[in-house]
């Protein structure tokens, strides 16, 4: 029974690396792909700053001609488009790599395609952070495993306690000669007799006692994992509340008001720049927020060690 219960324990521990192993696949794979969807809606963002960008080079450069505009104008639209090309460029850059890396997860060649589709909007798991500590300490596979080893730390030295019994066995005997046979008792004593296994005994005594302190070491590491992860959660899900739905629309309104006020020219060059580009920096800053609570979301996930529930 104590043989059958150690390789019970050592089966259940690699059903436990195994597990731990698949998970942070999983997880590492959901960070990717945020990563990726995170890029795309910058990517859209950026497109659009591109396209103004050139609507503005061609409007500059009508003004000019017709002396309504200076030569000023005209270069400061042709560096602006400059700026958008760049950020478009480093844009879809981020996705490339969100790519590579989600195509190399998945065991897919880096360089193929991949399509994939969905928003962040939703991506805030349930909960509070005493909720996450508590299923960090009862599901993290860390833990378990440690609790595992120490169980079978302890089968071991109980098998090695029951294994400085002495060696002894008796059984029959039958011997032949020509004229006779002889039956009789054989007693075997493993010798010598003060060899208790007090080496292995004391070893394995140690091994239990490292695996029990290893299991609080364990559970600070991932309790100081757990608090830290959703620490920067709650950070990033503030820093994401501060773009309020209608402060964006706001802005999106104010930007085409300055555009429509530049083009019949009742808004200075100046105001109509300033205006443009803080509705793109904003629109992109917005997306960053939003990328930035998925990458901590994941991060939390791999500190508690289990799928989180997304809000609904």
């Amino acid at each position: 029974a104590l043989e059958i219960a150690i390789a019970q324990r050592n089966v259940e521990l690699a059903e436990l690396a195994r597990e731990a192993f698949r998970f942070q696949i999983s997880a590492k794979v959901r960070r990717a792909y945020y990563d990726l969807i995170a890029g795309q809606q910058i990517v859209e963002a950026r497109s659009d700053q591109a396209g103004s960008a050139k609507i503005f080079v061609e409007s500059a450069r009508r003004r000019v001609e017709s002396g309504y505009g200076s030569d000023f104008e005209s270069m400061k639209s042709q560096a602006e488009l400059i700026a958008a090309d760049k950020a478009l460029l480093q844009a879809r850059n981020r996705i490339t790599t969100a790519r590579v890396e989600l195509n190399a997860l998945m065991g897919r060649p880096p360089a193929d395609p991949l399509n994939v589709t969905g928003n962040l909007e939703n991506v805030p798991p349930r909960g509070s952070r005493a909720d996450f500590v508590a299923l960090a300490l009862a599901r993290n596979p860390a833990i378990r495993t440690q609790m595992r080893q120490a169980e079978l730390a302890g089968l071991n030295l109980r098998s090695t306690r029951f294994g400085r019994r002495p060696d002894f066995a008796v059984g029959p005997s039958l011997e032949y000669t020509k004229d006779e046979q002889t039956f009789g008792v054989t007693a075997t004593l493993a010798l010598p007799l003060w060899d208790r296994k007090k080496g292995e005994i004391a070893t394995a005594t140690a091994e239990q006692q490292k695996a029990i302190a290893a299991i609080e070491k364990t559970r600070t590491e991932v309790l100081a994992e757990g608090t830290k992860a959703t620490a920067n959660l709650e950070s990033a899900k503030s820093q994401l509340a501060l773009y309020s739905p209608a402060f964006l629309d706001s802005l999106k309104a104010f930007a085409a008001q300055a555009e429509q006020g530049y083009a019949q020219n009742t808004t200075t060059l100046l105001i109509y720049l300033d205006a443009k580009r803080t509705y793109f920096d904003t629109r992109a800053d917005y997306y960053e927020a939003l990328a930035n609570v998925a990458g901590h979301r994941a991060e939390l996930e791999s500190a508690v060690g289990v799928p989180l529930d997304s809000n609904p």
